[in-house]
């Protein structure tokens, strides 16, 4: 998401549309052996179509010529990329570039980011901590690790019709603020979806967050419900404006 950042694509053969999905443990003896993780997932097209041309069509023209231009739609990655093959007379290594635009992130770290869908095998055996402390410590660094992800959240996305998927789950539309909060040592951290602090707007809100005992964090949306029981926005919104 650093527009700075030049990464590395090598183009492979083509594979069964099925393999987007897995993640596991490819057994030894096969091809790309060792465990698999999706680190991120979504859709792409094209970043401009104004030729009118299928989305299919322009992107493998563009494949052909070696300079994709596309807009990609993910839970980690999004906003204008490039893939632009490199001139080192081999033909498969490519290089991903980020666009500049509101995506973007100078500070995007990859090391922070956990993958969607992480592989959970046996774990190693681990001494338990003979006292409290460590465990005090593996607990704030377990919320700390978590709190640099889940402070820019996934975010909704528009869709043409309504489909039934396993991966997804359907809540009613809330219409208020989404916020982000963390309770640690008696302190709530509250901040909107794109990470500005919400503590000095809902005062009153961080001071019943603050009665919860326990170590968490919490996603929600901050709402005002109207004389009939229905979340209306425009009470949030003034109360936003003062």
């Amino acid at each position: 998401m650093n527009p700075a950042d030049k990464r590395l694509a090598i183009m492979v053969e083509d594979h069964p549309l099925d393999y987007g999905n897995f993640f596991g443990v490819i057994p030894e003896g096969n091809y790309g052996a060792g465990v698999v993780e999706i680190w991120d997932k979504g859709t792409f097209k094209p970043v401009e179509n104004s030729k009118k041309v299928k989305d299919e069509n322009l992107l493998l023209a563009q494949l052909k010529k070696g300079d994709l231009k596309i807009n990609l739609s993910g839970h980690y990655l999004n906003g204008a990329f490039a893939l632009v093959r490199m001139k080192d007379g081999k033909g498969n290594n490519w290089l991903l570039i980020k666009k500049k635009d509101e995506f973007a992130e100078d500070d995007f770290n990859i090391e922070d980011l956990n993958p969607v869908k992480i592989y959970k095998g046996k774990e190693d055996k681990e001494t338990k901590p003979d006292n409290k402390s460590t465990g005090r410590n593996n607990k704030k660094q377990s919320i700390d690790k978590n709190w640099k992800t889940l402070q820019k959240p996934m975010l909704a996305k528009l869709t043409d019709k309504v489909f039934d998927d396993k991966d997804w789950i359907y809540e009613i539309k809330y219409d208020g603020y989404r916020s982000i909060t963390k309770i640690e040592n008696g302190k709530a951290e509250m901040v909107s979806r794109n990470g500005h602090s919400f503590n000095e707007m809902y005062k009153p809100l961080v001071k019943e967050l603050e009665k919860i005992k326990a170590e968490v964090i919490l996603d929600g949306e901050v709402v005002i419900e109207n004389i009939k029981g229905i979340p209306y926005f425009q009470n949030v919104a003034e109360l936003y404006s003062y």
